[in-house]
């Protein structure tokens, strides 16, 4: 199997890929290399999301952030 993954940001996350299920918590590393990351981040800090209700980017990420300039979010386009 191979997956495409675009326009995307993987933030605090210690693995790409992993098998197993939540329940029993039985998780194994695997080897990422089938994801083909296009025009992706890995980032091991977490993306700072906006709770001020009165911004229209309420529940996304911080305007100026690394995460909004890539246009993270539903129906946002990157600022830059």
């Amino acid at each position: 199997m191979h997956y495409k993954v675009g326009n995307s940001l993987f933030a605090a996350n210690k693995k790409l890929a992993c098998s197993g299920t939540g329940a029993n918590l039985g998780f194994r590393d695997i080897d990422s290399s089938f994801l083909e990351l296009i025009n992706t981040k890995v980032s091991e800090e977490s993306v700072a999301v906006e709770f001020d209700e009165t911004k229209k980017n309420y529940l996304h990420p911080v305007a100026g952030s690394e995460a909004a300039k890539i246009g993270v979010g539903l129906f946002l386009k990157p600022t830059d």
